[in-house]
């Protein structure tokens, strides 16, 4: 059965432009299962039912204009497809994530510790010794 199920996602990832790992994550939760499938992993029946809805699902959402074969975002043809279908700006497609400049840093919007927010122990004043008590 699962030989079967995985002759089907091959397919379908072909047909999806879809990356094993994304494939995984949004029909079952596993971002390992295609390639646990490789290895020989058998499924239950609940999980193969799952993963053959999704697949069910995902073409229809794409007859219905609902989804997009995407690629892989991690490349430049996968974010050059984002980027056209209006999901990414285009900014996201000149360069690779960690060769983009870095914004800076935005101050947090936490609001400052005004005196009333302070813990009790700031606002009491520092211990002072009692007159006349034995030191």
């Amino acid at each position: 059965m699962s030989r079967e199920l995985l002759i089907k996602i091959e397919r379908f990832l072909k047909e999806a432009d879809m990356p094993p790992s994304v494939f995984g994550r949004h029909a079952a939760n596993d971002p390992r299962l295609v390639s646990d499938l490789r290895a020989g992993r058998i499924i239950g029946q609940k999980l193969t039912s799952r993963v053959e809805q999704f697949l069910i699902l995902w073409r229809d959402k794409l007859k219905a204009g609902e989804v997009i074969r995407c690629g892989d975002r991690r490349t430049r043809k996968g974010r050059a497809a984002l980027a056209a279908a209006s999901i990414l700006p285009p900014s996201a497609t000149a360069m690779p994530h960690k060769a983009r400049q870095r914004t800076a840093h935005q101050p947090s919007m936490a609001p400052a510790l005004l005196p009333s927010h302070q813990p009790s122990f700031a606002r009491q004043p520092p211990f002072v010794r009692m007159q006349g008590a034995a030191g």
